[in-house]
């Protein structure tokens, strides 16, 4: 029991630069079109993440917090404060509640 059943070594962790710089030209060269295959690989879904995920919600939290008076042709946007929407879930959070409740009772009066 004093021996243990395996013995595994973990190389160290290296810094990617130090180890570029310590290789050869020839395995440097090699090493760099490793890097640009694994980049052109994820690009596509770093394109897709960033078109389809990221922008429209970047878009849709600046929407958000805009008032837009397109009725009147007026087309300046307004900002609204964030506190009023903190207020407004609060309101119709408690009030959910409350028609849920009154909901349940009624049900059970019934039955």
């Amino acid at each position: 029991m004093d021996k243990p059943a395996a013995v595994i070594s973990v190389p160290a962790v290296e810094d990617q630069g130090a180890l570029s710089s310590r290789l050869a030209p020839g395995k440097r060269r090699r090493f760099k079109q490793n890097n640009l295959a694994g980049y052109l690989f994820v690009s596509p879904w770093l394109i897709g993440f960033l078109l389809f995920t990221m922008i429209p919600m970047a878009i849709s939290l600046v929407l958000a917090f805009t008032d837009y008076d397109i009725l009147n042709n007026v087309y300046t946007p307004e900002f609204v404060q964030p506190v009023l929407y903190g207020q407004v879930s609060v309101e119709d959070g408690v009030a959910t509640l409350r028609k849920g409740a009154e909901e349940i009772l009624a049900k059970n009066k019934k039955s």
